[in-house]
């Protein structure tokens, strides 16, 4: 295949690209196209937003991580009032959930994470914390990725709660198409 891109009728049309010696302002470049694009979807017809110094913040935290931006990106979207989830999630470091997450310096994803998993769960009955657990610790150990009706039959859930449960993570998660239909 590498040859084949290599052939004088595609080569100039195929450089190699190697993401890790992109000058990390082209990549913000990037990712600030990458929010404006998703939230102009989002502005139903409101100007200036968002604003450039909120551009700016979601830049500043993504540090060149498209992961992050999208994460974000679909965090914000998951709510009916996108301007509000944008304010929660900037005004987030002034919260002190660092402390209480053991966050580690220069780890930009996981304030974002901890966000979107105590948004999930945050408000669940203590009660289901165990579930909650099984079911994320099948997500994050399985050797190969499993679906949410795989999950419940694993665990012996219904599929109906994994799915739904999971759907609260979809910031965060792909979930198979035939998945998606059976959420509630």
């Amino acid at each position: 295949i590498r040859k084949g891109f290599q052939l004088p009728l595609l080569a100039e049309e195929t450089n190699v690209f190697i993401l890790h010696q992109v000058h990390p302002s082209e990549v913000d470049k990037d990712i600030r196209k990458f929010f404006r694009h998703n939230f102009s979807e989002l502005q139903h017809g409101l100007d200036g937003w968002p604003t450039e110094e909120q551009l700016n913040q979601l830049c500043d935290r993504s540090a060149g991580l498209f992961v992050h931006a999208m994460a974000t990106v679909n965090f914000i979207q998951k709510k009916k009032d996108p301007y509000t989830q944008l304010d929660r999630l900037l005004r987030s470091s002034e919260t002190g959930l660092e402390g209480k997450a053991r966050l580690r310096e220069g780890k930009t994803l996981d304030l974002l994470y901890t966000i979107i998993l105590q948004e999930a769960f945050g408000n669940d009955d203590p009660e289901d914390e165990p579930k909650i657990r099984s079911v994320l610790g099948a997500v994050v150990l399985a050797a190969n990725p499993l679906s949410p009706s795989a999950i419940a039959v694993l665990l012996d859930y219904s599929a109906r709660y994994v799915s739904t449960l999971l759907s609260s993570l979809h910031s965060l998660l792909v979930l198979p198409e035939e998945d998606r239909k059976s959420v509630v």
